[in-house]
């Protein structure tokens, strides 16, 4: 594998990394989730948005590896 590849694909790692943080519904749920263990129905009920948005939130989330 060439220094060129491994340096790729740690750049698109960084930038889904990055993704993760680009929204700020995702960031109240980081920081919602920094203490304890919630549900989507808890998520959804202590941040206002609906149960749907906050599953694809958090999808996206795991994706990139942050929860």
């Amino acid at each position: 594998m060439s220094l060129m590849k491994i340096n790729q694909e740690k750049i698109e790692k960084a930038a889904e990394i990055f993704k993760g943080f680009g929204n700020p519904i995702r960031i109240r749920i980081i920081d919602a989730l920094k203490d304890r263990n919630l549900r989507v129905m808890e998520l959804s009920e202590l941040l206002g948005y609906s149960q749907p948005i906050i599953s694809q939130q958090l999808k996206i989330l795991k994706s990139a590896g942050i929860v």
